[in-house]
C-alpha cells in the first residue's frame, strides 16, 4: 500500500515537473510570433524581475515553512498561527509591490500588460500553498 502511494506521489510530482519544463518550450515560439523578437527581451526581463520579487515574497517558506509545519503536525493551533503570520506578511509585502507597480504603470504608461500580468503572476505565486502540502506529506 505504501509503495503504491509513493509511486503515485512520485508520478504526479514528476508529471508536474515535466509540464513546468515543457511549457516554456511550447509557449516561447507563440510569444515570439505575437510579440516580435525585439519584445522577447522585455518579456524575459519582466519574468526575471517578478521571479526575483517572488524570492522576497516567499522569504524561505520552502525551507523553514516546511520544517515548521512538519514538526508541528499534531498541533493544529501552532500551524494555524504560523500560516496566519506567513500570509499576513505576504499580504503586506504584496500590497506594497502592487502599489509600486500601479504607480509605475501610471507614471511611465509603458509596458502596462507586462506589469499587469506580472503582478497577477506574483499574486498567484504568493497564494500558492505548495510548501504547506509538502510539509504535510
Amino acid at each position: 500500500m505504501i509503495k503504491k502511494l509513493g509511486l503515485k506521489n512520485y508520478a504526479s510530482f514528476g508529471f508536474g515537473q515535466i509540464i513546468s519544463l515543457l511549457t516554456p518550450i511550447i509557449i516561447a515560439p507563440r510569444l515570439i510570433s505575437v510579440c516580435g523578437i525585439e519584445n522577447w527581451g522585455k518579456i524575459g526581463v519582466g519574468i526575471s524581475i517578478f521571479l526575483i520579487l517572488n524570492i522576497f515574497l516567499d522569504f524561505g517558506n520552502l525551507i523553514t515553512g516546511i520544517k515548521t509545519i512538519s514538526t508541528n503536525k499534531n498541533n493544529p493551533l501552532k500551524i494555524t498561527q504560523y500560516l496566519s503570520a506567513i500570509y499576513q506578511f505576504k499580504f503586506v509585502v504584496l500590497s506594497a509591490l502592487l502599489a509600486f507597480f500601479i504607480i509605475i504603470i501610471i507614471i511611465l504608461n509603458k509596458e502596462v500588460f507586462l506589469y499587469l500580468f506580472g503582478t497577477i503572476y506574483l499574486v498567484s505565486l504568493a497564494s500558492n500553498p505548495i510548501w504547506y502540502y509538502q510539509a504535510l506529506e
